[in-house]
C-alpha cells in the first residue's frame, strides 16, 4: 500500500439489522466505517445464501452481535466485562448451544435461551454455575421470557 492508499474499516452492519436499536450504527458513521452491506441493500437471507454458493463454512452459523449488546444500557463497557460474556458464552456453546446470550448485571449473568431449550440448559445447571462463578459472577440466572434479540432495549423509550 503506497502513502496515497488509505485504510478502511468495514463491517456486516445489513438491513435486518435497522429494524432496531443499535447505537454502534451511529458511531460507525461518525468514524467514517464501511457498511457495505447497506450500501448494497443487503439483508441477512442474501448473505446467508450468498456464503451458501461459495461454500463457505459460516453460512449458518448463528448471529452474534457485538458483546456489549449484553451490557445493560448506561452502564460501563470494559474488557473485564467483555471477557466474562465471551468466557460464559464460550462455555454454553462448547456445551452444544447455538441461540443464546449471556447478559451481564454486574454481579448477575442472565442466561437467555429459547424456551425449548429449557430442560437441556437445566441439565447443565451445575457446571455451567460453576463455570460462571469462576469468572466473577456471584448470581447466575434463566430468563423464564427466553431468548429475545435486544432484549436489553426493552428498557428504552425509543418513541423518544
Amino acid at each position: 500500500m503506497n502513502k496515497d492508499q488509505a485504510w478502511k474499516i468495514a463491517y456486516g452492519v445489513n438491513l435486518d439489522d435497522l429494524g432496531d436499536y443499535r447505537p454502534g450504527l451511529k458511531a460507525a458513521r461518525e468514524a467514517d466505517v464501511f457498511s457495505p452491506y447497506l450500501e448494497l441493500q443487503i439483508g441477512k437471507s442474501l448473505i446467508r445464501e450468498m456464503a451458501h454458493e461459495f461454500n463457505l463454512n459460516v453460512a449458518d452459523k448463528p448471529a452474534m452481535p457485538c458483546l456489549s449488546s449484553r451490557i445493560p444500557h448506561g452502564q460501563k463497557v470494559d474488557i473485564e466485562k467483555l471477557s466474562m460474556i465471551e468466557k460464559a458464552e464460550d462455555h454454553l456453546f462448547d456445551l452444544g448451544f447455538r441461540v443464546f446470550r449471556v447478559r451481564h448485571h454486574n454481579e448477575i449473568a442472565r442466561i437467555e435461551v429459547p424456551p425449548e431449550a429449557f430442560e437441556s440448559i437445566l441439565k447443565h445447571r451445575a457446571p455451567i454455575s460453576h463455570f460462571f462463578r469462576e469468572l466473577g459472577f456471584h448470581y447466575v440466572t434463566l430468563d423464564l421470557s427466553g431468548f429475545e434479540s435486544g432484549s436489553l432495549n426493552r428498557e428504552l423509550n425509543l418513541a423518544d
